[in-house]
């Protein structure tokens, strides 16, 4: 089948799916616009910011996620019936850094970036001879909320969603016996999100962290977090 129609039909229900994640985003807005009358959500928090004295700090940290929205869109779409069979060759996973601003005790906004490349053998014929390498790279940069069920001094349990732009490029090259095919490349910048109705947060300075959602991080998505205290201000939560 053709590459760019092999790419639109598995990009297209990737941009439905991730409207349908902001949708809990929503509603979140919603109720904390209702909770506080007239306030905005932005001057709400705001508000806290100046109320709160664990404003100002903040936290970095380096996660690795497996399962992405992405990868759940491929595996639906299999099964209809085109004449390539394919496996996946390689997959780096979703590695993702991160960096966030503290408003308040129980708010943070912050900037995330990552990575993630799958690789693919195509094959076809009655001999499933290869004829076709696949290489999807994928790119995120996106802004992040986090907002806390729970704070104390060792665990933070939360929940996080994000927006931002995946930069897409899909690259198919010669491979086994074909002589005839050339190298085609496909570029795309679409919208890209994630929601994390759980995540959980345990140590002091230097933490550990597991989140569990749907989108460019992956169902799955844990690390490492360096907890940053505001000058002249003592570690807290």
């Amino acid at each position: 089948m053709g590459n760019t129609h092999y790419v639109m039909n598995k990009l297209y229900p990737y941009i439905l799916l991730q409207f349908l994640l902001l949708r809990p985003f929503l509603i979140h807005a919603q109720i904390i616009h209702i909770d506080h009358g007239d306030s905005t959500l932005v001057s709400y928090y705001i508000k806290q910011h100046n109320a709160s004295n664990l404003s100002g700090r903040s936290d970095f940290s380096i996660g690795y996620g497996k399962i992405s929205g992405f990868e759940i869109l491929n595996k639906l779409s299999e099964g209809g019936g085109g004449e390539e069979l394919y496996e996946q060759r390689s997959n780096t996973g979703n590695v993702f850094a991160t960096y966030r601003y503290r408003l308040s005790k129980m708010f943070s906004i912050g900037f995330t970036a990552g990575y993630q490349q799958i690789v693919y053998d195509y094959y076809s014929g009655p001999g499933n001879y290869p004829y076709s390498l696949r290489t999807e790279t994928m790119f995120t940069s996106a802004i992040e909320i986090k907002r806390m069920y729970i704070c104390n001094m060792f665990l933070q349990v939360y929940w996080l969603m994000g927006a931002g732009i995946l930069w897409y490029t899909e690259r198919d090259d010669p491979d086994g016996l074909s002589v005839t095919r050339v190298s085609s490349v496909f570029h795309s910048t679409l919208f890209n999100c994630q929601y994390s109705p759980l995540g959980i947060n345990i140590g002091g300075q230097l933490r550990f962290f597991g989140e569990f959602g749907l989108g460019y991080k992956g169902l799955i998505h844990g690390g490492l977090d360096y907890f940053i205290p505001a000058k002249n201000r003592s570690i807290q939560r």
